[in-house]
């Protein structure tokens, strides 16, 4: 099915404007609008964006170097498939990196960040996978 090399992210000025499963490239989660009420006049609907993940999208749990957890993206025809943990850590890395640069961090920033990051590795995937809407249990 994939192969683990595209990004699994498409940001804009805005931040992330759309989720493609990290093993295939499906599209899992992105930007949306929602109409609201206003905050200063209830009887005016507004719309505002917001963020919203597919029916397809599955988590599964890593555990990283700096002993911190984190969960990759995938989509539910992927969730048995092997992960590639180097070219996983390298998604996330540039995801992050693209996240930063069109956030409108300075350079420097930017590159202190890199640096943190540079030798992260991930030391173990969950082998079950959870949807957004589940809670995960400790």
């Amino acid at each position: 099915m994939g192969n683990f090399d595209h990004n699994y992210t498409v940001c804009d000025d805005f931040g992330v404007k759309e989720l493609k499963c990290m093993c295939c490239g499906a599209q899992i989660g992105g930007r949306t609008y929602t109409e609201v009420p206003s905050r200063t006049n209830p009887a005016v609907m507004e719309k505002v964006m917001t963020y919203g993940y597919h029916s397809n999208i599955r988590f599964k749990e890593i555990e990283l170097s700096d002993n911190s957890v984190a969960q990759i993206m995938i989509c539910q025809d992927c969730v048995n498939e092997s992960i590639d943990k180097d070219k996983v850590m390298n998604q996330i890395k540039v995801a992050w990196e693209d996240e930063c640069t069109k956030s409108g961090l300075s350079a420097d920033k930017i590159k202190k960040h890199k640096d943190r990051i540079k030798d992260l590795k991930i030391l173990k995937v969950a082998t079950e996978a959870f949807t957004s809407a589940k809670v995960r249990e400790k």
